[in-house]
């Protein structure tokens, strides 16, 4: 009978939340655990890494324009400029001389046509490596296009009525832009949008 009082008692205890060990015996449970873990991750990474991106190809509008002037008296002896544009920005411009070589007499369009050689190569603008970037060189490398050839040749009447300059700087002859001829100074000025931009 006591036995059955004892469980009675002790289902009442447990029931209502309170302490079950028995009495004589010590709750040795000192698990104290209270997780206070506060992971406090402070990972300010604050890159400094101040490298200019020098790719022309995606900054706004990038327009490549080749400009030059000739005087063509039985030789040709003129310069160009390249100019790379970024957002109507000028941010490249390289310079160099083109003095004739031979006749050329494969162009059927033209009324003079010449193999020209560059030289004197030069930088003139180059804004946060633009030049290297578009171009493929900068000034410590400009000299590398001296010596390099093609042929120019004038026509002055393309299609029945255009002023166009021919040019074999593609591989083969092609008409690469407008000129204006003024026979009586001899001289020849181009100026057109290079699509595919080589020296």
């Amino acid at each position: 009978m006591r036995n059955l009082m004892w469980i009675a008692v002790a289902v009442t205890i447990a029931c209502n939340g309170k302490d079950t060990t028995p009495t004589g015996e010590t709750d040795t449970d000192t698990d104290t655990d209270s997780d206070t873990d506060s992971d406090t991750d402070t990972d300010t990474d604050s890159d400094t890494d101040t490298d200019t991106d020098t790719d022309t190809t995606g900054l706004g509008y990038v327009n490549q324009t080749r400009r030059g002037t000739a005087v063509v008296n039985g030789s040709y002896d003129g310069s160009e400029t390249l100019v790379v544009e970024d957002d109507y920005v000028v941010v490249c411009e390289v310079t160099y001389d083109l003095d004739s070589v031979v006749d050329r007499t494969d162009c059927a369009a033209c009324v003079w046509a010449y193999d020209v050689v560059l030289a004197n190569t030069t930088v003139v603008t180059d804004t946060n490596g633009a030049c290297l970037a578009a171009l493929g060189v900068d000034a410590a490398t400009a000299a590398s296009w001296d010596g390099q050839q093609r042929a120019y040749g004038y026509d002055p009447e393309f299609q029945g009525h255009a002023e166009v300059m021919w040019s074999t700087l593609y591989g083969s002859w092609d008409v690469i832009g407008y000129a204006d001829w003024d026979p009586a100074a001899n001289t020849i000025v181009y100026d057109f949008e290079d699509t595919i931009l080589v020296p």
